[in-house]
Protein backbone atom coordinates (compact mmCIF):
# COMPACT_ATOMS: atom_id res chain seq x y z
CA UNK A 1 0.00 0.00 0.00
CA UNK A 2 2.73 2.67 0.62
CA UNK A 3 4.50 1.62 -2.31
CA UNK A 4 1.73 2.45 -4.41
CA UNK A 5 0.85 5.72 -2.54
CA UNK A 6 4.44 7.22 -2.98
CA UNK A 7 4.47 5.97 -6.80
CA UNK A 8 1.02 7.72 -6.60
CA UNK A 9 2.74 10.71 -5.40
CA UNK A 10 6.09 11.01 -7.55
CA UNK A 11 3.92 10.56 -10.63
CA UNK A 12 2.06 13.33 -9.92
CA UNK A 13 5.03 15.63 -8.86
CA UNK A 14 6.74 14.30 -12.36
CA UNK A 15 3.65 15.20 -14.13
CA UNK A 16 3.44 18.96 -12.35
CA UNK A 17 6.52 19.66 -12.74
CA UNK A 18 6.23 18.83 -16.93
CA UNK A 19 2.73 20.66 -16.65
CA UNK A 20 4.47 23.44 -15.18
CA UNK A 21 7.35 23.32 -17.18
CA UNK A 22 5.02 23.79 -20.61
CA UNK A 23 3.16 26.04 -19.46
CA UNK A 24 5.99 28.53 -18.81
CA UNK A 25 6.79 30.81 -21.40
CA UNK A 26 9.62 29.56 -23.91
CA UNK A 27 11.26 33.08 -24.17
CA UNK A 28 9.94 36.35 -23.59
CA UNK A 29 10.39 39.38 -26.32
CA UNK A 30 13.52 40.56 -27.12
CA UNK A 31 14.53 43.04 -25.50
CA UNK A 32 17.87 44.16 -27.23
CA UNK A 33 19.69 43.94 -30.99
CA UNK A 34 23.48 43.54 -31.03
CA UNK A 35 24.52 45.45 -33.83
CA UNK A 36 28.62 45.34 -34.73
CA UNK A 37 30.94 47.78 -36.06
CA UNK A 38 34.98 48.21 -36.92
CA UNK A 39 36.41 52.34 -36.60
CA UNK A 40 38.60 50.51 -39.56
CA UNK A 41 36.11 48.46 -41.66
CA UNK A 42 32.84 49.86 -41.56
CA UNK A 43 33.64 54.00 -41.86
CA UNK A 44 30.81 56.57 -40.85
CA UNK A 45 28.71 54.78 -38.38
CA UNK A 46 27.84 51.55 -40.76
CA UNK A 47 27.52 48.23 -39.05
CA UNK A 48 29.22 45.34 -40.98
CA UNK A 49 29.15 41.44 -40.50
CA UNK A 50 32.98 40.40 -41.49
CA UNK A 51 35.79 41.64 -40.47
CA UNK A 52 39.76 41.04 -40.51
CA UNK A 53 41.82 40.28 -37.37
CA UNK A 54 44.46 41.86 -39.63
CA UNK A 55 43.03 45.17 -40.45
CA UNK A 56 40.94 45.69 -37.19
CA UNK A 57 42.22 46.65 -33.58
CA UNK A 58 38.67 46.82 -31.67
CA UNK A 59 35.20 45.75 -32.60
CA UNK A 60 32.64 47.91 -31.00
CA UNK A 61 28.87 46.49 -30.12
CA UNK A 62 25.94 48.80 -30.06
CA UNK A 63 23.38 46.83 -27.44
CA UNK A 64 19.90 48.59 -29.27
CA UNK A 65 17.31 48.82 -26.43
CA UNK A 66 13.90 47.85 -27.71
CA UNK A 67 11.33 50.61 -27.24
CA UNK A 68 10.06 51.56 -23.71
CA UNK A 69 12.77 50.31 -22.03
CA UNK A 70 14.57 52.91 -19.22
CA UNK A 71 16.24 52.51 -16.59
CA UNK A 72 19.70 51.19 -15.19
CA UNK A 73 20.43 47.86 -15.76
CA UNK A 74 23.16 45.43 -15.95
CA UNK A 75 24.45 44.17 -19.73
CA UNK A 76 26.23 41.26 -20.05
CA UNK A 77 27.82 40.28 -23.31
CA UNK A 78 29.02 36.54 -23.70
CA UNK A 79 31.00 35.85 -27.14
CA UNK A 80 31.84 32.41 -28.48
CA UNK A 81 33.81 31.15 -30.53
CA UNK A 82 33.04 29.32 -33.83
CA UNK A 83 33.89 26.08 -32.56
CA UNK A 84 31.09 27.22 -29.71
CA UNK A 85 33.24 27.76 -26.63
CA UNK A 86 32.54 30.82 -24.50
CA UNK A 87 35.64 32.89 -25.35
CA UNK A 88 34.72 35.99 -23.53
CA UNK A 89 32.25 37.65 -21.12
CA UNK A 90 31.82 41.42 -20.09
CA UNK A 91 28.91 42.96 -18.01
CA UNK A 92 28.53 46.39 -18.54
CA UNK A 93 26.41 48.79 -16.25
CA UNK A 94 24.21 50.72 -18.08
CA UNK A 95 21.56 53.58 -17.91
CA UNK A 96 18.94 53.81 -20.50
CA UNK A 97 16.87 56.91 -20.52
CA UNK A 98 18.97 59.28 -18.13
CA UNK A 99 22.03 60.22 -17.20
CA UNK A 100 25.05 58.33 -15.73
CA UNK A 101 27.28 58.87 -13.06
CA UNK A 102 29.54 57.32 -11.05
CA UNK A 103 30.64 53.23 -10.74
CA UNK A 104 28.78 50.47 -9.86
CA UNK A 105 29.53 46.96 -8.66
CA UNK A 106 29.50 43.87 -10.58
CA UNK A 107 29.70 40.48 -9.27
CA UNK A 108 32.84 39.03 -10.81
CA UNK A 109 34.90 42.04 -11.00
CA UNK A 110 37.23 42.95 -8.68
CA UNK A 111 36.96 46.60 -8.81
CA UNK A 112 33.67 49.03 -9.09
CA UNK A 113 32.89 49.36 -13.11
CA UNK A 114 31.85 52.64 -14.43
CA UNK A 115 28.30 53.24 -15.17
CA UNK A 116 27.74 54.22 -19.26
CA UNK A 117 24.72 56.24 -20.31
CA UNK A 118 22.84 54.86 -23.23
CA UNK A 119 22.77 57.70 -25.74
CA UNK A 120 19.57 58.29 -28.43
CA UNK A 121 19.96 56.04 -31.59
CA UNK A 122 18.40 56.31 -35.03
CA UNK A 123 18.02 52.67 -36.21
CA UNK A 124 15.43 50.94 -38.56
CA UNK A 125 13.06 54.46 -38.41
CA UNK A 126 12.88 54.98 -34.79
CA UNK A 127 14.92 56.34 -32.30
CA UNK A 128 16.15 54.27 -30.01
CA UNK A 129 18.55 53.89 -26.88
CA UNK A 130 22.12 51.76 -26.94
CA UNK A 131 25.39 51.28 -25.32
CA UNK A 132 28.39 50.39 -26.34
CA UNK A 133 31.17 48.02 -25.34
CA UNK A 134 34.53 47.56 -27.31
CA UNK A 135 35.86 43.79 -28.21
CA UNK A 136 39.50 43.82 -28.47
CA UNK A 137 40.95 41.67 -31.93
CA UNK A 138 44.31 42.95 -32.62
CA UNK A 139 46.75 41.60 -31.13
CA UNK A 140 44.83 39.06 -28.95
CA UNK A 141 44.34 35.30 -28.69
CA UNK A 142 41.84 35.62 -32.10
CA UNK A 143 45.10 35.76 -34.12
CA UNK A 144 47.50 34.57 -32.35
CA UNK A 145 45.85 31.02 -32.22
CA UNK A 146 44.01 31.61 -35.62
CA UNK A 147 40.28 32.09 -34.05
CA UNK A 148 38.66 32.36 -37.43
CA UNK A 149 35.24 32.01 -38.38
CA UNK A 150 31.68 32.97 -37.53
CA UNK A 151 31.46 34.19 -33.94
CA UNK A 152 28.60 34.38 -31.66
CA UNK A 153 27.61 37.55 -29.55
CA UNK A 154 24.83 37.00 -26.96
CA UNK A 155 23.41 39.67 -24.52
CA UNK A 156 22.17 39.16 -20.86
CA UNK A 157 20.12 41.28 -18.79
CA UNK A 158 20.37 41.72 -14.89
CA UNK A 159 21.82 39.14 -14.12
CA UNK A 160 18.90 36.92 -15.86
CA UNK A 161 20.00 32.90 -17.36
CA UNK A 162 18.00 33.17 -20.19
CA UNK A 163 19.28 35.93 -23.02
CA UNK A 164 17.74 38.85 -23.73
CA UNK A 165 16.79 38.63 -27.61
CA UNK A 166 18.91 36.76 -30.45
CA UNK A 167 22.48 35.75 -31.09
CA UNK A 168 24.50 38.58 -33.33
CA UNK A 169 26.79 36.28 -35.39
CA UNK A 170 29.88 38.24 -37.30
CA UNK A 171 32.79 36.98 -39.05
CA UNK A 172 36.27 36.94 -37.89
CA UNK A 173 38.65 36.58 -41.12
CA UNK A 174 42.67 36.60 -41.44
Amino acid sequence: MRRSALLAVGFAVALAVTVGASAAPKSASPCVTILVASPEETPNGSFGTSFSATKTTDLSFSVVFAKGFTGEHLVELRFSTPRGFLYQSMTVPAVIGGSASGTRNVPGYPHPVRVKSGPKFSYKGSTLWKVDAPFPVGGTEIGRNSLYGTWKAQAYLDGSPNPCGAATTFRIGP
